[in-house]
């Protein structure tokens, strides 16, 4: 596909505007796919999940899904994190399909067999809070300056578990005592 995208030859005798759409190029690059494409040229928008939502494209009339989404895993033995590839939760694909259809008729094409997608994929896949390692959530709860982490983070709407915080706030403030940085802590019993 990047071979069609580049070679403006081939892409004019196709008919084709292609269009990026992932969180890494600028501004003025993702207003591009809201422009209507030049005269006789079908739009073709490549995104990420980053379209699953909250955007909407008005002349979208096809979705061709792969079923596979990008999303940040924590290993449990390093607590590192990294974007690894696996498959989408139905309620993405489900909100994938909806970008099309919004002014006009709509299809989704999955590029899955159905009795893979009913089966195989997850009616839903935990929130990142929920995946990503407690240290980091504690911590950006305290750049935020807002009262004490159990507060705040007891009031998401998918919390992490809560119980785990005070013992992550006495590792934070561990670390922060052997390499001379510090954590502030607020008083009382909720860290």
């Amino acid at each position: 596909m990047r071979q069609v995208s580049d070679n403006d030859d081939v892409r004019s005798e196709l008919k084709w505007w292609i269009r990026p759409l992932h969180s890494s190029i600028t501004v003025e690059e993702q207003e591009c796919v809201f422009k209507p494409p030049p005269k006789d040229c079908r739009k073709i928008i490549l995104s990420t999940n980053i379209a699953e939502s909250s955007i909407t494209v008005p002349d979208i009339v096809y979705v061709i899904d792969f079923c596979l989404t990008k999303h940040l895993v924590c290993d449990p033995k390093t607590n590192f994190t990294s974007l690894q590839l696996s498959w989408a939760s139905k309620t993405n694909c489900i909100q994938r399909a909806g970008r099309s259809g919004r002014v006009a008729e709509g299809r989704v094409y999955r590029l899955v067999p159905e009795i893979f997608y009913e089966n195989v994929l997850i009616e839903d896949c935990l929130p990142e809070i929920q995946r990503a390692p407690l240290e980091q959530v504690v911590l950006q709860t305290k750049i935020l300056d807002m009262g004490p982490p159990k507060n705040i983070l007891g009031l998401a709407l998918d919390p992490p578990n809560l119980d785990n915080i005070e013992q992550t706030i006495l590792v934070l403030k561990e670390v922060s005592k052997r390499t001379g940085s510090f954590i502030t802590d607020h008083t009382g019993p909720q860290g």
